[in-house]
């Protein structure tokens, strides 16, 4: 008895499974990757922003702590 007839269903089957997984892929593909994209130049937008305001608080607080030390006695 010979399981040919079985092991080409079963490969017939992963073949269809394999092909429709590439589809899905390429369709997650298509989807996701710009909205990532997206995420990640507003990231490194907010990120700069951040990082100017934080050079605007990081002066203003020195130029408190300079002062606080002028009038101190």
């Amino acid at each position: 008895m010979s399981n040919a007839p079985e092991l080409e269903l079963i490969y017939g089957a992963l073949a269809e499974i394999d092909k429709k997984l590439g589809k899905i892929d390429e369709a997650l593909r298509e989807l996701i990757y710009p909205v990532l994209s997206e995420i990640a130049v507003k990231y490194e937008d907010t990120n700069k922003e951040l990082k100017k305001l934080n050079e605007i608080l990081e002066t203003y607080l020195s130029g408190i702590h300079r002062r606080m030390w002028e009038v101190s006695p």
